[in-house]
């Protein structure tokens, strides 16, 4: 009878069926709530779930329409705040300090670390030559029961001895100098080594060879020629209306000066004795004339510094040194009166090859006048 509902209205039209009949049949009590009863809808599910699946799943309906927007949800309650305290050390974090934590009933902390343990101080100390570094020194550290050391390195080994170059005026001796070493003999100019075998050999002479000397001149500045003179005994002849009289000898430079020569100012006679004599003379005399005489003394020892035996001449000047007068009147001394012009000479006496040295004799009957000493000229 089901099957014949079912196939006649269908699945949904066989639940509305039964649904009126389980109503008609629950009667007023339908009525009175307007609802079925829980019995009921079991009774119904039960019926309904019997013919589930049965028959071919009907088509798809249209979709219902929108339903209205539900009603806004309340507002939820307020969070709990969270406070934060310190925590003092010997509290709850023992021995250290923290933070604590708390929101409502619920509490927690944070604590800080404890300090770590202090290093342990280095020593230092210096170690002695013969100690724990042996020949040499250092250095100790200790570190509580650690102990290290820094030794300084040993001295290298000396390097050997530089060569050098001695001197002195003899040949050196065998047992001068080391090998390698040289010598020079200031006094010969002459230079040993390099000392082989603990012996010198023999000396190589620094003097190149001897150059020719340039007679033809002029004599260069700076340098000096030298030679020496001589006169007499000579005749003497009174001369007229005179006590006295010139003998003349002239002097030939090796090699020529420049120009004309000299003049006759730069003409120096050196007496016997002088300076001697000539200091004693001016030491005899009163100031101020002592002074100036001293003073004219002192420069003509600086034109002409040299002695007979080693005559010298200032630059530009001729010096003449007297090793012996005789029978010559003591006052020659001005040089208008100690040279005489020869034919090639000029006013003065004196050209570019020599000079014409005058003497003025003593004129007694039993006079002979002689003299002889040395010169220097310098260019």
């Amino acid at each position: 009878m089901l099957h014949r509902f079912r196939e006649r209205f269908g699945t949904a039209g066989l639940v509305v069926a039964i649904v009126a009949l389980v109503a008609a049949l629950g009667g007023t009590a339908l009525a009175a709530t307007g609802a079925l009863t829980a019995k009921q809808k079991k009774e119904v599910k039960a019926i309904a779930k019997s013919f589930q699946g049965t028959g071919p799943a009907g088509a798809q309906g249209p979709a219902g329409a929108n339903g209205t927007n539900g009603t806004n949800g309340k507002n939820g309650t307020n969070g709990e705040s969270v406070t934060i305290s310190a925590i003092s050390a010997g509290g709850e974090c023992g021995a250290v300090s923290g933070t604590k934590f708390t929101v409502g009933a619920s509490t927690g902390k944070v604590c800080g670390g404890t300090n770590g343990t202090n290093g342990e101080s280095v020593t230092i100390s210096a170690i002695s030559a013969g100690g724990e570094c042996g020949a040499v020194s250092g250095t100790k550290f200790t570190v509580g029961a650690s102990t290290g050391k820094v030794c300084n390195g040993t001295n290298g080994t000396n390097g050997t001895n530089g060569n050098t170059v001695l001197n002195g005026t003899v040949a050196p001796a065998a047992g001068t100098g080391s090998n390698g070493d040289f010598y020079i003999n200031t006094a010969t100019s002459e230079i040993y080594g390099p000392k082989t075998a603990g012996a010198w050999g023999s000396g190589t002479s620094l003097k190149g060879a001897t150059g020719e000397i340039n007679t033809a001149g002029p004599l260069p500045v700076g340098k000096t020629e030298a030679g020496a003179w001589a006169i007499g005994p000579a005749n003497v002849v009174p001369s007229s209306g005179f006590t006295f009289s010139r003998v003349r000898v002239g002097i030939s430079y090796p090699i020529p000066l420049s120009g004309t020569g000299l003049i006759g100012t730069n003409v120096k006679i050196n007496p016997v004795g002088f300076p001697t004599t000539k200091k004693t003379e001016c030491e005899a005399k009163a100031e101020p004339e002592k002074a100036t005489c001293l003073a004219a003394l002192k420069v003509e020892e600086e034109n002409c510094p040299g002695s007979v035996s080693e005559p010298k001449a200032k630059s530009g000047l001729l010096c003449i040194y007297s090793t012996k007068l005789e029978h010559v009147l003591s006052s020659l001394a001005p040089l208008p009166l100690v040279s005489k012009p020869s034919s090639s000479a000029n006013a003065s006496g004196s050209d570019s090859v020599g000079f014409l040295i005058s003497l003025v004799a003593d004129e007694e009957a039993t006079s002979r006048p002689a003299g002889w000493g040395t010169w220097a000229v310098t260019g």
